[in-house]
């Protein structure tokens, strides 16, 4: 019972801290695309949000913040079947509610909240209902081709458990999502090996990732348990981003989903490790528990307050968030001074503002910058 209120304390933090956040943010070019040309249910979700609660930056996050508090509570319910104390539990909602990846997935309008939905929601029916839950892999090839990755690794798992049941539907799953959707290999063979490891550290922050790492080949080689479902959903997933990234730029919205959410095991890890040590011998463990915990920390507050970060740069364009800065001030002050058409020069930043109200016109051009001494009329 205190997970649950520590657990319904979090979120409430959390909520605060995203609603605070997203008032910052400006809509950034793919979700101006998404919103005024889109046709996926991304475009749809976007459209009823706005038509709801007006069209506003508010609007635009909304219903991404609360697809990623109830990906917080499954995740909650999930890890309740694999670590062993209740604040265990917690300290799992906490770390998933710190990597930066997660809160920039919460912020950004994007497809990760959902494939981190229904996968955690295959994982918790799989371990409450068992084979009945074979059933939902087949909406989910419908919905979304990220979902083919989740597939396969369920062949794998399939057939390590020598569960032919499991094995036929992830396969036919597979089959209708790829003569939905395809199978895109690239057109020309390039590298970006380094590039993907760069990024995965970026969504983890280095240490966890390093972590993370070590958890997977620690439940594939020390673990004296049969390899659970969660493990073939994150390590084959992550080995297939790793393979695909040695000849194309891969999209990293399609795999970091499923390596997020093995946060449970790697603190069954951590506390495994841990706990057979006499507390003499716990130092090593403390100060590497310290260290990642601050750092998230760090990196939490950068995510949600990263406009002081503008101060220690020579270039703007730098900035980590500069799509999403900007376009909403600079329709603000193109109202105060009365006009509410322009034109830019630039279908993106043109379809920025359209968002806020600034229409398109020839009467008044938006310039890169302009002369001392002339003024907009």
């Amino acid at each position: 019972m205190k997970s649950t209120y520590a657990l319904l304390s979090l979120l409430l933090l959390d909520a605060i801290f995203l609603v605070i956040a997203s008032s910052s943010l400006s809509i950034g070019k793919y979700e101006a695309e998404l919103f005024f040309e889109g046709d996926g249910y991304l475009h749809y979700i976007l459209e009823a949000s706005a038509a709801l609660l007006g069209q506003n930056d508010f609007a635009l996050r909304a219903p991404f913040i609360v697809l990623h508090l109830i990906n917080v509570m499954l995740l909650f319910s999930v890890s309740r079947e694999i670590v062993r104390r209740e604040e265990d539990v917690i300290l799992v909602a906490m770390l998933f509610l710190l990597l930066p990846g997660v809160n920039t997935a919460a912020l950004i309008v994007s497809k990760t909240g959902f494939i981190i939905f229904f996968t955690l929601l295959f994982v918790r029916l799989f371990q409450l209902y068992g084979k009945k839950a074979y059933w939902l892999l087949l909406p989910m090839a419908f919905f979304d081709n990220a979902f083919m990755y989740l597939f396969v690794s369920l062949m794998f798992f399939g057939h390590y458990r020598k569960e032919s049941r499991m094995l036929f539907f992830s396969i036919l799953a597979f089959a209708i999502s790829y003569y939905i959707y395809g199978f895109d290999l690239g057109q020309e063979a390039k590298g970006y090996f380094l590039d993907i490891f760069s990024i995965y550290a970026a969504i983890f922050s280095p240490l966890v990732f390093i972590f993370f790492i070590y958890a997977l080949y620690w439940q594939f080689v020390k673990a004296n348990t049969r390899l659970p479902v969660l493990w073939f959903v994150s390590a084959v997933a992550f080995l297939i981003s790793i393979i695909l990234s040695l000849r194309q730029n891969i999209r990293i919205e399609d795999f970091a989903p499923y390596a997020v959410i093995y946060v449970p095991y790697m603190v069954y890890t951590f506390y495994n490790s841990y706990r057979i040590r006499l507390p003499e011998f716990r130092r090593v463990h403390k100060l590497f528990f310290a260290t990642v915990l601050v750092t998230l920390v760090l990196n939490t507050v950068t995510t949600f307050f990263n406009k002081p970060l503008y101060l220690l740069l020579d270039n703007p364009r730098r900035h980590f968030a500069y799509e999403h800065h900007f376009t909403k001030e600079l329709a603000a002050q193109l109202k105060g001074m009365g006009i509410d058409a322009v034109d830019c020069g630039s279908a993106t930043l043109q379809r920025k503002l359209r968002f806020y109200g600034i229409g398109e016109s020839e009467e008044y051009r938006l310039e890169k910058s302009i002369p001392v001494g002339v003024e907009f009329e």
